[in-house]
């Protein structure tokens, strides 16, 4: 009996706060070489605006398709 596999696309979503701009950047940096080596894509970074000036927010968004 031929064995079925099926193709799963999986997404993820990371935000990075942070009270210093460069920490966000860094983080962000960390996230996207760690997540890219295990052969997730990068959809989507981008900075949130926050009313609280003293918060930076990041939003990264990850793709990855799975063979079960």
């Amino acid at each position: 009996m031929p064995t079925m596999t099926s193709i799963q696309d999986g997404h993820i979503q990371i935000d990075i706060w942070a009270e210093i701009p460069k920490e966000c950047s860094d983080l962000a940096a960390e996230v996207n070489e760690v997540m890219t080596k295990d052969s997730w894509v990068r959809e989507m970074s981008m900075d949130i605006p926050e009313n609280d000036k003293k918060i930076y927010h990041k939003t990264m968004r990850f793709q990855k398709y799975f063979t079960l």
